[in-house]
């Protein structure tokens, strides 16, 4: 649900029983099936197949049929796509409606290309939806339940309290190491199977190092240059900012029935949930209550939220980051990007009780704030002022456009939770990036001293940053920091290949597919006609014979020990010397007592 929730794709996400909305398991029913059809599935078909079952008025051999029994009938489905014979469904069907208005905002997510067809509108999945549902495969299916590991443990820690303690940190930092220790002898291993066009090829065993955020050396440092490139595109693109903070309280929410506080991993599991709800807010423009930005409209009080309300009314940028307390509390610290302003010129979010009254109606806390910002690219000429950046977004009750006077910019600059000024030991002024980045660089450093990676080459990484914070992000799964998917869209489309060098990639793809076209006996290709070969039936069909055939196919097996991989990978270790031990929990090398669930070896052969 986490990946979906971060999305924006799920309405309501996880109820207080641990369960989902009827219609938010039909989006993941609804994207589960389309990542099992990557030739695509009619719109219409998708319907009936997910949401409404076959119909058996219509089709003979079905019985009892819904929705949520597709999969036990796939290989009669596959048969009735091929004939294609489906009732019609009109746009006053409910489901069809539903699932219409769905599919866009998974394509916006990434998860889903959209074509058209004669028959209607076609779902394909994109890798990034067979990424998302190959991640949650379970290496072990029948992994021996009595044992609790040290993930689990830390998450009932967090679900029965609502304050970490020392020993408590301690044990977090001991248990995350004790995971990287292990998993440094794990590989994943993999079926590759490969053909060519002629179908000939065979089969071949791989195996790859089990690397995670966590220990992958590569990875941590892809991401902190990532967040580094997301300011880099705020900069070139936005003009103002609000830097958000929105905490989490154990005791907000209202329930007579409940006294005791709620427990962190409750709240963590929300939090993210929460905003995504406080962004849909914000973006919504209601006709019903009347915009406190106008000329004459009383200003936002609670006592108001009927009739007025300040919101933004559009969806804005922003970069996210996640933190924890040291009592273990997650807030948000966010980072919204031109935002409207008011009539004086200061940027202007939304009124910071109405910001307090929608994360307490959530149910996530009270304290919030909302620092206004502007974008400066001329730090280093300011005048009494020192900043370790020439420009970035800074606190504009100083920097900004306005003719406030100097006891006022004092005095609402202090207002704010987060001190931007500099300090009698460190006199240099925040801009909103050191503020984020300075915890992000602390979080990589320490992941990266937790891989035994050296950093003393580099100041990008400073300070010390508490591991157990590490195992806080561990244990819950929750992401470091994200942005939104418009910035995401735009870092990635800096990061292609420029208009010259697409073209010559092109070109040499062009070639390689002439190549193997005169292997196949079409030796009469020229580049210019294979521009054209949506006119041409006799190129259309050369090339798709080139093409059509699954050249490589990649079939996940499993993870295990590097000593316990299958003999046949080794000739001269003996199979049978470790399915004893991985089937006798008696054994003391029992392969599931090692804590990450590594699967037995006799079902990958089996």
């Amino acid at each position: 649900m986490g990946p979906l929730t971060e999305r924006d794709l799920l309405a309501h996400g996880v109820t207080s029983d641990d369960s989902i909305t009827k219609r938010d398991e039909d989006r993941v029913r609804l994207l589960k099936f389309i990542a099992s059809k990557p030739e695509g599935i009619v719109l219409n078909h998708l319907v009936h197949y997910v949401l409404k079952g076959v119909n058996p008025d219509t089709y003979s051999g079905f019985y009892d049929l819904t929705g949520d029994e597709w999969e036990r009938h796939d290989y009669a489905l596959d048969s009735i796509a091929d004939n294609g014979e489906t009732v019609p469904l009109n746009g006053s069907d409910a489901d069809y409606q539903f699932t219409r208005r769905f599919l866009p905002r998974a394509e916006d997510a990434g998860l889903v290309r959209l074509t058209d067809s004669p028959a209607g509108q076609v779902a394909h999945p994109t890798t990034d939806l067979l990424d998302l549902i190959s991640a949650g495969i379970t290496e072990t299916p029948n992994a021996d339940s009595s044992l609790v590991y040290d993930r689990e443990f830390i998450r009932k820690v967090l679900k029965t309290t609502s304050s970490v303690s020392d020993s408590q940190k301690e044990f977090f930092s001991s248990a995350l190491q004790s995971y990287l220790n292990r998993i440094e002898d794990y590989r994943l291993a993999f079926d590759v199977q490969h053909y060519d066009h002629r179908g000939r090829g065979g089969s071949r065993r791989m195996t790859k190092d089990y690397k995670t955020r966590f220990n992958d050396e590569g990875r941590i440092k892809r991401g902190f240059a990532r967040f580094n490139d997301a300011l880099e595109h705020a900069y070139d693109s936005a003009e103002n900012a609000v830097l958000v903070t929105l905490t989490s309280d154990p005791g907000t929410r209202h329930d007579d029935d409940r006294p005791d506080p709620r427990g962190i991993l409750e709240l963590t599991e929300s939090v993210n949930e929460n905003f995504h709800r406080l962004t849909q807010y914000m973006a919504s423009d209601p006709s019903t209550k009347d915009d406190t930005r106008e000329p004459g409209i009383v200003s936002y009080r609670s006592d108001r939220a009927d009739v007025v309300t300040s919101r933004p009314r559009e969806r804005l940028d922003y970069i996210k980051a996640l933190e924890f307390t040291e009592r273990g509390l997650p807030h948000l610290h966010v980072l919204f990007f031109d935002v409207p302003t008011d009539e004086n010129g200061m940027p202007f979010l939304m009124h910071k009780q109405e910001l307090s009254d929608k994360w307490q109606d959530y149910g996530q806390g009270q304290i919030v704030d909302a620092y206004p910002l502007v974008y400066r690219d001329d730090l280093a000429d300011l005048d009494g002022a020192e900043f370790a950046e020439d420009q970035g977004f800074v606190c504009w009750y100083r920097y900004g456009d306005h003719n406030l006077a100097s006891s006022k910019v004092e005095t609402r600059s202090r207002s704010h939770q987060i001190d931007m000024a500099g300090e009698d030991e460190n006199p240099m002024q925040k801009t909103a990036g050191s503020y984020l980045g300075k915890y992000l660089s602390m979080t990589f450093a320490a992941l990266l001293d937790e891989t035994g990676a050296s950093t003393d080459d580099s100041d990008t990484y400073s300070d010390k940053f508490a591991t157990w914070k590490l195992a806080m992000y561990w244990a819950t799964e929750k992401r470091f920091w994200s942005i939104s998917r418009s910035i995401e869209r735009a870092i990635d489309r800096d990061s292609q290949l420029d208009d010259e060098e697409a073209r010559a990639v092109r070109w040499a793809a062009k070639q390689d597919v002439m190549l193997a076209c005169e292997a196949i006996g079409e030796d009469h290709f020229t580049v210019d006609e294979l521009d054209d070969l949506e006119e041409v039936d006799r190129n259309r069909s050369a090339v798709s014979q080139v093409v059509s055939s699954p050249f490589v196919n990649i079939e996940y097996l499993g993870t295990y020990r590097y000593d316990d991989l299958p003999s046949q990978w080794f000739p001269t270790r003996q199979l049978a010397s470790v399915e004893k031990p991985v089937h006798d929990p008696d054994e003391p090398l029992h392969l599931a007592s090692r804590g990450d669930r590594p699967p037995p070896t006799a079902d990958v052969w089996s």
